[in-house]
């Protein structure tokens, strides 16, 4: 009996692309869990860019226009025109419910 080359090359790489799946284990990758929209409010706004109307928490400024139930923060601070309309009594404090 005799072989060609081309014939035992192409069982080799038969062989090859076979085994290769299961020698590299699970391509997929664990589920990374994706930040809510006030973390990534919070790590995309530095500092220089909170909202003077907010003093005690960083909440950007105006737009983008957030809602309470956009950030974790409750019970804070507003001064000044406050854009963002977290203070919708008028007594100082934001998103107090």
């Amino acid at each position: 009996m005799k072989f060609r080359p081309i014939a035992i090359l192409l069982a080799f790489v038969l062989a090859v692309s076979l085994a290769l799946p299961v020698m590299a284990g699970p391509t997929s990758k664990p589920a990374t869990p994706q930040p809510s929209k006030s973390e990534r409010v919070k790590q995309e706004t530095p500092r220089a860019k909170c909202d003077s109307s907010y003093p005690d928490v960083c909440i950007p400024v105006y737009p983008p226009d957030l809602n309470c139930g956009d950030i974790s923060e409750r019970g804070f601070r507003v001064t000044g025109s406050d854009s963002h309309k977290f203070d919708r009594d008028k007594d100082g404090i934001g998103c107090e419910r």
